[in-house]
């Protein structure tokens, strides 16, 4: 496919999701789908590309927690490579990373649906991932000798 036909594909979905820059794909630029961010980025010789889905800011508080979990959720999926977190220092957003098939293969249906998809699971991720985890543990903190001799019966 040529950038001419690979910028029509890319036009047509954007048609079809109405996006508020039907050329911005195409142009690997962002552009607004449905009030969410998405980039198209493919090198020149087209051998692959990625669309990157803004997922939005972590508090400057949470920071650190919060892309502990990323890199966590990364590693444990290794086996995944569309399972990748990025940083745009531009906008200071965390960018869901999804591997496209070489700009050649790639077909209107299936970037249209992936799009979809993405739209439909942005907001529970942002409730997941951008926020810090919240696990309560009560056994992983040492009882006080109190509570130690309360909870297990002396056996004489």
């Amino acid at each position: 496919m040529n950038l001419l036909a690979f910028q029509s594909l890319c036009r047509h979905v954007s048609q079809s999701l109405a996006a508020d820059d039907i050329d911005a794909l195409g142009e690997s630029r962002p552009t607004t789908i449905q009030g969410e961010t998405f980039e198209l980025l493919y090198p020149p010789e087209g051998r692959d590309a990625v669309l990157l889905t803004y997922l939005g800011r972590v508090d400057d508080e949470h920071a650190r927690p919060v892309y502990e979990q990323l890199l966590l959720v990364q590693l444990t999926g290794w086996n995944n490579p569309d399972l990748r977190f990025g940083f745009d220092p531009v906008t200071g957003q965390v960018l869901l990373c999804t591997r496209l098939p070489a700009v050649a293969e790639l077909q209107e249906d299936a970037l249209k649906a992936l799009i979809e998809r993405l739209l439909a699971q942005i907001e529970p991720w942002r409730g997941e991932l951008l926020k810090p985890l919240q696990v309560e543990t009560p056994f992983a903190r040492f009882m006080t000798a109190d509570e130690a001799s309360a909870a297990s019966p002396m056996v004489v």
